[in-house]
């Protein structure tokens, strides 16, 4: 297990060596793959940490910037003896961002940027409202829950198709 966890943290170190102001993508499922493009478009970079080996492998052909790691496990965030670089280039991230909605995982991702880049953005994705001011209270910068989320899109949507001003509903959604 130790050598697996070794390779592990050296090939992230490998992948983000270089890297700077980039963003970290804890998870690359459905969530992390759309941000990933989103962060394309807009010329930012970034490394993905996902811990299922399948879809790597199913990624990795195309060259995208994916890792095995699972970001909720220290040593994948942290130096370990002091002589390799912070794995994922944490002290060279402008933000995090929590793409599953695994509150236990995201709490310990929390923790440890916290413990060792206090300042970094932390973006949390959770399933619904429940934990919002826990991980707000661990360091999150931004909480989004899927519910809410959906919900305000639904919103938009159709106050939009009903001819409500765009200014109008876009007012509506920063009320709730």
């Amino acid at each position: 297990e130790w050598a697996g966890r070794a390779k592990e943290v050296h090939d992230i170190a490998v992948r983000t060596f270089g890297k700077s102001r980039h963003v970290i993508l804890c998870g690359y499922g459905r969530s992390g793959q759309n941000l990933a493009r989103i962060l394309e478009t807009e010329g930012i970079s970034y490394i993905a940490l996902d811990a299922d080996p399948e879809r790597i492998k199913a990624v990795a052909a195309s060259g995208v910037s994916v890792v095995y790691g699972d970001a909720s496990r220290r040593e994948v965030l942290a130096m370990l003896t002091g002589e390799v670089l912070v794995a994922a280039g944490l002290s060279r991230a402008q933000a995090v961002v929590v793409t599953y909605s695994d509150v236990k995982s995201s709490m310990a991702i929390l923790r440890h940027v916290r413990e060792l880049k206090p300042e970094l953005p932390v973006v949390v994705r959770t399933i619904d409202d429940t934990h919002i001011d826990a991980l707000k209270e661990a360091g999150a910068a931004e909480v989004v829950s899927e519910i809410m989320e959906g919900s305000l899109m639904l919103g938009s949507h159709a106050l939009m198709l009903l001819g409500v001003p765009l200014a109008q509903v876009l007012r509506r959604i920063r009320e709730v």
